[in-house]
Formats: C-alpha cells, structure tokens, sequence
C-alpha cells in the first residue's frame, strides 16, 4: 500500500486497546514480527494503549501526529479506531496518514469510504457468537458430534475499492 501512495520508508503509530488483553496482544506481535521480517522499511515509531476508547485513540493519534509530521500510518488492533480516524481527519492529513484497523462498525465503514481508513479487517462477530451455540445446544441436545474441533472465522479485508461487496456503507 505504502508503495503505491510514493512512501518507501513508512512510519507507524500503533495502537492496542490493552497490552494486557492477550486478543490484542496477538495482534500487535503478530504484526511487529511480520513487519520485522517481511518489510523492515516500517518503522514502528511507537506502542500505545487506548483501553478501547475512541477518544484515547484521538489524543494518542494527535500525540503521534504532533512528535511524527511525517506519520504514514495508524495500525489499530484494537479500539480506538474511530478516534484515530478521526484525529486524521482533523489534523488535515487525509491522504498522507493512513489508518488500518479491524471491523466493520458503520462509523468505521464511513471513513474507508473517504480513504482515511486504507484498510480494515472484518472478523464476523455474529458468526463467533451464534455459530458455537449452536454447535454447543445440537450436542448436548441431539449428541451432534460438531464436523471439526475447531471453526475458523473468515477474515475480509476491506478497502474504499472493494467495500461494496461487503454490504451497504
């Protein structure tokens, strides 16, 4: 993505909702290990905690706009994102800060429409919650043994190009 917006040598804010939260904690080392290892132009100019709140995202976005002008990115693996978005869209720097985050809330949907948010990752929140339960009631009711041991959520990646065919935003 960087490539493509003329940006060679990234710079990054992160943002977690909680470094003690281990969902977000995967995240945030999932994404430092495979930026160390597949991309390490990005710098990760610093790992901040939200506590999954919009308006902590928008005063920590602020903070990295403010020690960062030349801030390319937000990568927000927890909540936040709304307030991170946001902060750019204040600060003027649509189109040379970018935001990647996770969900489709419609507030988030609205700023991958604009751009401010390149991209985000849809996790099928329904489908985690009803999809066990079922599974669970049909066993203890019917003795249905479940296919597989385990059921693997689909993951969309979504951007202001594709968007539409993930619903109506």
């Amino acid at each position: 993505f960087f490539r493509e917006e003329g940006v060679d040598e990234p710079k990054i804010g992160l943002l977690t909702g909680f470094f003690a939260v281990e969902g977000h904690e995967l995240r945030r080392l999932g994404f430092e290990e495979y930026v160390e290892k597949n991309a390490p132009e990005i710098e990760i100019v610093g790992r901040v905690e939200t506590h999954d709140s919009d308006s902590e995202g928008y005063q920590l976005t602020t903070d990295f706009l403010t020690a960062y002008p030349d801030l390319d990115g937000i990568y927000s693996c927890a909540g936040g994102s709304v307030g991170a978005a946001k902060a750019i869209e204040d600060s003027g720097r649509k189109g040379q800060t970018w935001v990647f985050c996770y969900d489709f809330m419609d507030q988030l949907m609205e700023y991958v429409k604009t751009g401010i948010i390149a991209g985000t990752i849809g996790q099928q929140p329904f489908a985690q919650g009803h999809d066990p339960a079922i599974r669970l009631f049909n066993y203890l009711v019917a003795g249905e043994v479940p296919e597989a041991g385990r059921m693997l959520t689909k993951s969309d990646f979504v951007t202001k190009d594709n968007m539409a065919e993930f619903g109506d935003w």
